[in-house]
Parts: structure tokens; C-alpha cells; sequence
């Protein structure tokens, strides 16, 4: 038991008779930043409000340790669940200073303490300020300092980054990972962005529909996604219509054998035959530019760091490839594609 900060056993909420969550698992370790990725409406946001204690469960059981916070019968109001929550708008107090937002939360008011998280998330030396004096970003780091001072179980972010521009999204999201784990500080994430989620999470949990489709670290959710929609939330993702015959994966753009496809499935085997959806990501493919090649490019979209180039294949199927930035395509052009990676295989 004491190595969770909080599992979710079977939990379930309904909203009049819509199931927003249907019967989750879910287990937080102590010290690990999980992350809940989904789409708008999957119930992800509905799960982090029942752990604070701001929705009851319908079924199930959060537990904390041995401590019961929530089940049909049982409900610790959030205040005393020892909880912390950073909103998508910050929720400060505009009235108060920063130190004194910081401060809001603890029992015993705690001077040290506050300089303290205000040094961890970079602020020291701005508690006079008031929240409209701040940036968004320094405002999100005021809510994160207020969260982590009375020194939390657990600390719940609700799409912490939703209103900051890209830049400075992808800066604090790394800085606030460090303040994380300098503290030892265990936390759940709710976001709908992939990249947020691959670059935060030590564990990430799929959510569709109310139910969780996979879970694990981002590596094995990204490489070997479970099921389409898995394949489609966490990155961007071709797919193809193949054939499984001698133990041979046949699609259009070739034949892969059992140690290159990357298999999701136990009813798909070597010994298995039919037809079967062949999922390959777009970096894990390469173009060669070849006079009377197969394929053909349709459009080219430049990022800096790569380029999206999409093209068609005989079939009319289109297929998007990440590619270096120094490599010229131009619409036209018949291109010959290489599968570089390797290809993820599910049964129809």
C-alpha cells in the first residue's frame, strides 16, 4: 500500500443515465507524474474532479494509503483529502499577493516555507506582486507554488497549459516536470495534447468513452499503441489495409515478416491468415525521389526542424512522412517510400 499515493478501483460517475466514467482502474505511485490523455468528453476531467473530491462516485472506491476518500458510501470532502489542484485559469486570488496566495493554503503560516516554493518554481523576490502584475506564465508558477506548500500527497493539474502560447507552454512544462520531481511530488495531469502528455508523463493512461484503452510508459503507448484510436490520440498515424499469409504481413507499401511488425493483439499470430490494418507512424517512413516511382507527392508543409510531405500511393490511399528539413519534394514529384520503423499490426 505505501507505495501509491492514490488508486482507483472500479470507479464510475453518471450524469442522469450518460456514463461519463465507466468502471477505471487507476493507480498514482508515489513520486510519479501520471498523465490522463483523451478527447474532449472521455470522462478524464470527470476522474481528476473525483479524486479531489469535487464529484462523488457513483460505484467503486480512491483510496490514499489505507485511508478511504471516496465510495458509494463514503465521501471526504476535499478540503480534507490533502490534495492539491492547479486549475486551467490559475484561480488566484487577485486581491492577495503572490505571498500571500502562497500562503492561502497553509495551516500554520510558514514564512520559510513560502520563500521556499516561490525560489523551487523561480519567483523569489516577487511575493509583493500582485497576480495582474505577472505574466501568464509566472501567474501559472504563483498556482503551482500555491499547490505544492502545505506539501501535498498528490497534486492534480486540470490542462495546466491550455492558455499559454506554445513557447512558453513547452518551457514550463519542462520546468514545472523538474519542480516535480525536486520535490518528490506525486501528480496527475489531465491534457488532450500528445505532445504534453509524451513529454510529462513517467506513465501515461488513454482514455476514450469513459474507459481507459491503455496504459503505460509514453514509449510503449507510442510505439505500440493498442487499438486505432490509441494509435490517432497520442501521435499522428497512417494506416493501411493488409493481408496476413505465411506468417508474412502483405500491404501496399511491401512485406514485413513477424520480427519487423510490431503485433498488438494475441488473435494475431504468425500461423494466423486474413485480413488485418497496418498502422505506421509518419517519421518511420523515408522517400527516395525516383523517375517512375509508384508514389507521388502531394503537398509539402515546412515546420523548421522537419517537414510533413504528404503522398498518394496507386490505391489513391494518402500517407504523411516526417522528413528532414534540408530534403526539397516538390508536389509532382514520383517519389519511391522505405519503411524505416517499424509497423504496428491489427487484427480486422
Amino acid at each position: 500500500m505505501g507505495d501509491f499515493a492514490i488508486r482507483c478501483h472500479e470507479i464510475t460517475k453518471y450524469f442522469g443515465h450518460f456514463c461519463a466514467v465507466d468502471s477505471i482502474d487507476l493507480t498514482l505511485r508515489r513520486g510519479e507524474i501520471l498523465c490522463l490523455l483523451g478527447p474532449s468528453g472521455c470522462g478524464k476531467t470527470t476522474v481528476l474532479r473525483m479524486i479531489a473530491g469535487l464529484e462523488r462516485v457513483d460505484e467503486g472506491i480512491i483510496r490514499t494509503g489505507k485511508r478511504v476518500l471516496s465510495s458509494k458510501h463514503c465521501h471526504v470532502p476535499p478540503e480534507a483529502r490533502n490534495i492539491g489542484i492547479v486549475f486551467q485559469d490559475y484561480a488566484l486570488f487577485p486581491h492577495m499577493t503572490v505571498e500571500q496566495n502562497v500562503s492561502y493554503g497553509l495551516r500554520n503560516s510558514s514564512r520559510a516555507r513560502v520563500e521556499e516554493v516561490l525560489k523551487l518554481v523561480g519567483l523569489d523576490g516577487l511575493g509583493s506582486r500582485m497576480p495582474h502584475e505577472l505574466s501568464g506564465g509566472q501567474q501559472q508558477r504563483v498556482a503551482v507554488a500555491r499547490a505544492l506548500a502545505p506539501r501535498p500527497e498528490v497534486i492534480l493539474f486540470d490542462e495546466p497549459f491550455s492558455n499559454l502560447d506554445a513557447g512558453l507552454r513547452r518551457r514550463l512544462r519542462s520546468d514545472i516536470r523538474r519542480i516535480l520531481k525536486e520535490e518528490k511530488a506525486s501528480a496527475i495531469f489531465v491534457t488532450h495534447d500528445q505532445e504534453e502528455a509524451l513529454s510529462l508523463a513517467d506513465r501515461l493512461v488513454v482514455m476514450w468513452e469513459g474507459k481507459v484503452l491503455q496504459h503505460g510508459s509514453p514509449y510503449e503507448v507510442y510505439s505500440r499503441p493498442s487499438t486505432r484510436e490509441v494509435a490517432t490520440l497520442v501521435g499522428e498515424a497512417n494506416f493501411l489495409r493488409g493481408e496476413i499469409r505465411g506468417g508474412k504481413v502483405y500491404c501496399e507499401l511491401g512485406v514485413f515478416d513477424f520480427e519487423r511488425a510490431g503485433l498488438v493483439k494475441a488473435d494475431v499470430s504468425e500461423d494466423g491468415e486474413g485480413p488485418v490494418e497496418v498502422m505506421i507512424r509518419p517519421e518511420n517512413l523515408e522517400l527516395r525521389p525516383v523517375k517512375g516511382g509508384k508514389a507521388r507527392v502531394i503537398s509539402c508543409e515546412y515546420f523548421g526542424h522537419h517537414q510533413l510531405v504528404q503522398v498518394q500511393l496507386p490505391s489513391g490511399i494518402q500517407l504523411s512522412c516526417r522528413l528532414r528539413p534540408d530534403r526539397a519534394f516538390e508536389p509532382g514529384c514520383q517519389v519511391e517510400i522505405l519503411v524505416i520503423g517499424k509497423p504496428v499490426v491489427y487484427p480486422l
